[in-house]
């Protein structure tokens, strides 16, 4: 699933902490009192020499 605008918007803050992430490794972190994170979670792989 792919985040839209109107969904980050949409999100309400909870009793705890809770994240968000679609498909491409975007995440979107929200906090209790309203604030909100945006993260791009990436991997990269790493090459062995020898």
């Amino acid at each position: 699933m792919v985040l839209s605008a109107t969904q980050i918007e949409g999100l309400k803050p909870r009793d705890k902490e809770y994240s968000i992430t679609d498909r491409d490794g975007l995440a979107i972190r929200i906090r209790p009192s309203g604030a909100t994170l945006g993260y791009c979670d990436t991997f990269m792989p790493r090459k062995h020499k020898g």
